[in-house]
């Protein structure tokens, strides 16, 4: 880890790598782990990823059966459980996040982080599964270049220009900063995913 502060957060890739000089290796080395480990643990009952499948799935053959009808209800069906998942993790988060804190012995600025992830930055994973379900409809409808922009964008622009904005604010703004990039890129993605649908079945209605 370079000495200028070097931070990396969430889970894989590029997902929060900003220089935050001013946050420095000491929140990296004795805060960041905690809060990671509360969001792994999350991520797993979440699994947002294990609903583009389902999504890609029955898309696929809703498409294949000619249904952009049935595409489009693919995608509110999708994003209403999501909406149910993440809604009772953040719940059970919220609501749990005292015994989490003291599970992992936190204390000060690392009690804070835990806290400000399960009260609030834990339903930002609601649009990293928005992102997975648009861009499922994206493979399906032979946009596969619409994926790759938005899992790019998201985890770039979506990313460290937020993370280091959000380091001017000190730790908590490191995490918040990724989280509002994360609630831009999936609501954009699943906005353009939605006026693909509707602009492919007005179009197939036409000829």
């Amino acid at each position: 880890m370079a000495d200028d502060g070097l931070v990396e957060l969430g889970e894989g890739g590029l997902d929060a790598v900003g220089e935050v000089p001013h946050v420095g290796e000491e929140f990296v080395a004795d805060h960041e782990a905690e809060v990671d480990r509360v969001a792994i643990a999350h991520h797993r009952d979440v699994q947002p990823g294990a609903l583009h499948d389902r999504a890609h799935g029955v898309g696929g053959l809703e498409l294949g059966a000619g249904r952009l009808d049935r595409v489009q209800q693919t995608l509110r069906s999708s994003l209403l459980f999501m909406t149910l998942v993440v809604g009772a993790a953040w719940l059970l988060l919220a609501l749990g996040q005292a015994l989490i804190i003291r599970a992992f012995s936190a204390e000060g600025l690392t009690a804070e982080l835990i806290a400000l992830f399960c009260s609030l930055l834990a339903a930002s994973f609601f649009f990293v599964g928005a992102l997975f379900v648009a861009n499922a409809a994206f493979n399906n409808l032979g946009r596969p270049l619409y994926s790759t922009a938005f899992n790019w964008a998201r985890a770039t622009l979506g990313t460290i220009p937020f993370a280091y904005l959000g380091a001017h604010f000190g730790p908590t703004g490191v995490l918040i900063g990724p989280a509002v990039g994360a609630v831009i890129f999936g609501s954009l993605a699943l906005w353009v995913a939605f006026r693909l649908t509707a602009k492919l079945a007005n179009a197939r209605e036409a000829y």
